[in-house]
């Protein structure tokens, strides 16, 4: 299989993505998906990030809100770091889908957690909302290039002072990653099918990097982090 050129086509949703998916469908596959986020340790390079930008400018509480937070696991998992430092996180997760809504506020009322989930198109920034961070995982990749400068535009104008986003990074190895993770620890079938294309899906850190030139953001930090991600990072 070529991996050297994208292979993304926005007529053909990842499973996850397209409407009417039986709930119980839906349910098994966050579930799986959260174990691998758990796995993957997801949270640490936005954590480290959070916690080095704190720490440079003498913060002790900020405001965050996640972009397309899917099964809530990413706000979820920082506040529990939260809780664990000096750091305190008033966060706010979104997404544009009722179902994942409805399965992350499950979540949180059964865990007692005080995030609080909103519906929101991650490309859409909505003029009344401001924080001092805006993070978004996984998400990228499902965008054409258009539609991921929108994404960071619409990032860009809800942030007041920090900009992260941890995806994939396109690679042979990180395809191969996602085929055997995914059978290795879900057994949903939606996460096999999504986890690979996801990775076919995904951006290199050169297509990466030119778009955020795109969305005027040339200095911001692009990084490569494990396993066969990469995280963009830019003060504001």
């Amino acid at each position: 299989m070529n991996l050297e050129k994208r292979i993304f086509d926005p007529a053909v949703p990842e499973l996850m993505d397209e409407p009417g998916l039986e709930y119980s469908k839906l349910e098994h596959a966050l579930i799986g998906l959260n174990r691998l986020n758990t796995l993957g340790r997801t949270v640490l390079p936005i954590w480290k990030e959070i916690v080095r930008y704190s720490q440079q400018h003498n913060l002790d509480s900020l405001t965050v809100l996640d972009l397309a937070s899917g099964s809530g696991y990413l706000p979820f998992a920082l506040e529990k770091m939260s809780k664990d430092s000096s750091i305190d996180l008033q966060i706010t997760g979104s997404d544009i889908n009722p179902q994942c809504l409805a399965f992350a506020r499950t979540q949180g009322k059964r865990s007692e957690s005080s995030c609080r989930f909103i519906e929101l198109d991650a490309r859409r920034a909505d003029q009344n909302l401001s924080y001092d961070v805006v993070t978004c995982s996984l998400f990228l990749h499902h965008c054409s290039p258009e539609a991921a400068t929108e994404l960071i535009l619409s990032m860009k104008q809800m942030a007041r002072r920090l900009l992260l986003i941890s995806d994939l990074n396109r690679t042979i190895g990180g395809f191969a990653l996602a085929f055997f993770a995914t059978r290795l620890f879900s057994r949903s079938e939606i996460v096999h099918r999504d986890g690979v294309t996801s990775a076919q899906a995904a951006f290199t850190i050169t297509e990466a990097r030119k778009i955020l030139d795109t969305a005027q953001l040339e200095k911001a930090g692009v990084e490569k982090i494990w396993p066969a991600r990469f995280l963009i990072s830019a003060e504001l």
